[in-house]
């Protein structure tokens, strides 16, 4: 293979990843994720896990496109046309302070996907911990804005466990309903009767995997 030609191809396919399959892949991810939030989403159990996974997925997706400007700048002299090669070649002091803003993004979004795998990898490599004589103090339901613009505010509940903790645990907004049946409807009543439960729960994301009355489980 002659001189240049391989190199030449690494920074096409590099060219390729920046400014194409990186970008379009985190923007369709982010839709995806939208989706998933609106009909998907449960408070408990494995599906609230894997929304935990998802998110770091897209945290990784995320990270790596904002790194895409950067290469582009660094390669701003470099011969092959790419459109946003070209405006960094034209407007390099701006594209260069475009190029360190996304790349302090970028190694967050990385370094927080990092730290959430540790700890999904972690809590699935183990059983949650059970709680029990957990008594709820206090439930907020989920509220939801109405009209252009509202937006939903996940519901919250704080607990007492038995060694006198106190915690309060945090939801994200889930579709409708989620709260009116199964183990959303169990939560709240339990809340609501202040009667003692049982909670298991991954300690390192602080996902519930299920909530049960003490009599039930």
């Amino acid at each position: 293979m002659p001189p240049g030609v391989e190199g030449g191809s690494v920074v096409r396919l590099l060219d390729v990843l920046a400014a194409r399959v990186l970008p379009i892949g985190a923007f369709l991810y982010v839709i995806f994720l939208a989706v998933w939030d609106v009909f998907f989403y449960a408070p408990f159990g494995e599906l609230a896990m894997w929304a935990v996974v998802l998110e770091s997925v897209g945290l990784f997706l995320v990270g790596f496109a904002c790194l895409g400007p950067g290469w582009m700048w660094v390669t701003r002299f470099y011969p092959r046309y790419v459109k946003l090669r070209s405006w960094m070649y034209r407007a390099s002091q701006l594209g260069g302070f475009v190029a360190l803003v996304l790349l302090f993004a970028g190694v967050w979004a990385l370094a927080a996907g990092v730290q959430r795998s540790v700890n999904i990898v972690g809590d699935l490599s183990s059983e949650p911990e059970r709680r029990d004589g957990v008594v709820c103090t206090h439930f907020n339901p989920e509220i939801r804005a109405r009209g252009k613009g509202g937006r939903a505010i996940g519901a919250f509940m704080d607990v007492r466990y038995a060694d006198g903790v106190r915690d309060r645990i945090q939801f994200y907004p889930a579709p409708r309903g989620a709260w009116g049946a199964g183990k959303g409807a169990e939560a709240e009543r339990l809340c609501w009767s202040g009667a003692p439960f049982t909670l298991w729960r991954w300690p390192r994301t602080g996902v519930i995997a299920d909530i049960a009355s003490s009599g039930e489980e």
